[in-house]
């Protein structure tokens, strides 16, 4: 009942790009238990994205399959199927989307009345690769991310093979755990070696000293 569609989702609007119009912050349901919460606390960002292509209601119906989108595209995105073009701006080969075209989905089978299978569909998995991303700031510096590591892509994830194993109670949005590293000035690493090593040598020689006044009493 489903079927990914040929090319990549580019979005026009600046504002739901991340440094290429193939990356691509998408929208985000906040209605679905999967993603309400990254929804309302920031995003996902779609490297090389398409879109999901169903059967009508009536024959999903026929088959028994219901549909929750959990990421769809807006009305600014379009899909480009011709990889020769190196345009970033949309094209008149290029197909306009009118928005809520499905990028990742939730589809749930009735299997019979006891039984149902469920299914997270995503148009491309690039998202939750470790494909890294090169972006330019306007400084003219340059970072590399790794695509899972964008926005809450990584939620994303987690998310979805804790409702697909039926750990609804682990779908939330976790807080960075990484860890920072801290590189000390000069001055600084100056102040911390005489706290380390200074302090303590003074601390030892005075002990010294008062141990060989009392000795001499």
């Amino acid at each position: 009942g489903a079927s990914i569609s040929n090319g990549t989702m580019f979005e026009q609007n600046t504002s739901k790009i991340v440094g290429y119009t193939n990356l691509v912050l998408p929208t985000v349901s906040s209605a679905s238990k999967i993603t309400k919460d990254i929804a309302s606390s920031g995003n996902v960002a779609i490297l090389g994205g398409g879109i999901i292509n169903f059967k009508d209601s009536e024959e999903l119906e026929n088959l028994g399959v219901t549909v929750e989108n959990l990421v769809t595209a807006s009305s600014t995105a379009f899909l480009r199927t011709d990889s020769s073009i190196t345009s970033s701006s949309v094209t008149q080969n290029d197909k306009l989307l009118s928005g809520g075209e499905p990028i990742a989905s939730a589809i749930t089978k009735k299997i019979n009345d006891e039984k149902t299978s469920k299914l997270i569909l995503v148009a491309n998995s690039m998202f939750a690769s470790d494909w890294y991303v090169t972006l330019n700031s306007s400084s003219g510096n340059s970072s590399q991310v790794v695509a899972i590591n964008f926005y809450n892509n990584r939620d994303l994830v987690i998310n979805s093979v804790s409702y697909l194993t039926d750990r609804e109670d682990n779908i939330t949005i976790r807080k960075d755990t990484g860890v920072a590293t801290y590189t000390a000035t000069v001055q600084q690493d100056k102040i911390i070696r005489t706290i380390i090593i200074a302090v303590p040598v003074a601390i030892i020689i005075l002990g010294i000293v008062v141990w060989q006044i009392r000795r001499r009493k």
